[in-house]
């Protein structure tokens, strides 16, 4: 128990998210990767602890008497097992719910830390386990009509796949590990902190949007990006690619091969971390490219480069290939953890980065080394622009980051304006286009909106769900911005 809870403490402070029954899915992933998640943990206190009790349990078995004889243990077993049994129930779940908790499924550190972690774990064991519901495909039905007859001079239909795709640009996103621009973090000047950044917005359309995590579970964000689906409609603390994603699912890769696109992931990685070897695929990519394809890579801090990931990306948008490329990257290098002493790195130059004033030595040098990472991140991004700019071919390059990164005493310390905290504090993207400069007379407010987005510039008229939401999205951002003046 005490182990289950140290565990918890862990995620929370790292995650701000507690453990959940969801989470035995990936005990395979945590032995294969216990190098990874042990620079988290307290391994010396870990492997005590397991001597420890391996030598208890010996202890107590030669030691205790055996005061239950078999009939007692029967009534005993079974006695636990019907008591367990009722927790499921509703009788169950009402002993451990409140009614001054608020049920926020995709918050579920508040309930914990009201209700205890145990408690809470008891009250999400109906929700953990109950699988997605069955559309209502007649809502969606009426609903379509209903817009069709509202905005009929919008309606679109998805267009058939065009055989001549030769005027297609080139599709590359780039999800950016813990990116984010400072914006609102106080002492931090961003075009100081990040000059090469500032420049390249300049070149085209950026803002910022929210993203439903903190600190890790970057697959949230890629399921919202390209499924337009918000993850807080999902059921209660589930992971998309292992609970969600089970088969083919609509998303904009399956409408990009639609439109003729090659469709391509790349992640310099394990292919299996969050079984995205089997995710992806199923959300109509083509091929996937993991750490075992990039061959003699160079590492940068614990990971391989953000430089090697835009060469990888580079590699597969020159291939001689008659279809137009559509190309998602989801970088590595700047993963965590910042606080530790991190490898392969120029040492002088990251002491002489400039850093936020009011940080003591400890918040100080994860900052450093977050933004050594964030700088490379930056350059990666120059060195692909640049060469895209030197190609004959159009191509649209998307930017974006996928959560703010674990910078816990630096956060701290620091603060945020305007009521931010590291959970809502939005992330920037960036859109880049050649030798078209990119347009739009809207903005993606949220990470769920980004990818439609990116397919509405595009030009091929979108599915009809995806128009919709394109429209109402539209709408709303109107109605800000009509508010602001």
């Amino acid at each position: 128990v005490s182990g289950v809870f140290y565990l918890n403490t862990i995620k929370l402070a790292e995650l701000d998210q507690p453990l959940l029954l969801t989470d035995l899915f990936l005990v395979g992933q945590v032995i294969n990767h216990i190098d990874f998640l042990s620079a988290y943990a307290n391994v010396p206190l870990i492997s005590i602890a397991v001597v420890g009790g391996g030598i208890a349990m010996v202890v107590l078995q030669h030691a205790e008497p055996r005061w239950l004889n078999q009939s007692s243990r029967r009534v005993s077993g079974f006695i636990g097992c019907l008591a367990f049994g009722v927790l499921f129930t509703d009788l169950g779940q009402a002993l451990y719910q409140d009614d001054t908790t608020p049920d926020r499924p995709w918050a579920p550190a508040g309930a914990i830390e009201a209700r205890g972690w145990l408690a809470g774990a008891v009250a999400s064991m109906q929700t953990d386990w109950v699988g997605l519901p069955a559309p209502d495909r007649q809502a969606v039905a009426e609903l379509k009509k209903a817009w069709l007859r509202q905005y009929p001079s919008e309606a679109l239909t998805a267009a058939p796949a065009d055989s001549s795709t030769e005027a297609r640009p080139d599709v590359l996103i780039i999800l950016s590990e813990s990116f984010f621009e400072p914006r609102y973090l106080n002492g931090a000047q961003p075009c100081r902190l990040l000059p090469r950044w500032c420049g390249l917005l300049d070149e085209g359309i950026s803002g910022e949007m929210t993203v439903p995590t903190f600190g890790g579970n970057t697959t949230r964000t890629e399921y919202e990006v390209l499924t337009g689906i918000p993850y807080a409609q999902l059921p209660d603390g589930i992971y998309p690619y292992t609970s969600v994603v089970l088969q083919p699912t609509a998303s904009i890769a399956w409408w990009a091969k639609h439109l003729g696109y090659d469709t391509t992931a790349i992640h310099p990685h394990d292919r299996q971390f969050w079984q995205r070897h089997r995710a992806l695929p199923l959300l109509g990519f083509d091929q996937f490219i993991g750490e075992e394809g990039f061959g003699g890579h160079q590492r940068s801090g614990f990971w391989i480069s953000d430089a090697d990931l835009t060469e990888k990306v580079l590699d597969v948008l020159n291939q001689d290939r008659d279809a137009p490329q559509w190309v998602f990257g989801i970088s590595m290098e700047n993963h965590g953890p910042w606080q530790a002493q991190r490898p392969n790195m120029d040492d002088t130059r990251r002491r002489a980065l400039p850093t936020i004033a009011g940080l003591d030595d400890q918040a100080d040098h994860a900052y450093r080394n977050y933004l050594y990472h964030q700088r490379n991140a930056v350059a990666a991004l120059e060195r692909l622009w640049r060469a895209i700019q030197q190609r004959d071919r159009p191509a649209v390059v998307l930017f974006f980051g996928d959560h703010l990164p674990g910078l816990h005493q630096t956060f701290e310390q620091a603060g945020f304006r305007q009521g931010f905290t590291p959970l809502t504090h939005p992330v920037p993207f960036l859109a880049l286009s050649h030798p078209t400069p990119f347009a739009s007379d809207w903005r993606p407010k949220s990470a769920h909106q980004l990818g439609i987005w990116l397919m509405d510039h595009l030009g091929p008229a979108l599915p009809d769900d995806y128009a919709m939401l394109r429209d109402y999205w539209r709408r709303q951002d109107e109605r800000d911005h009509a508010k602001l003046e």
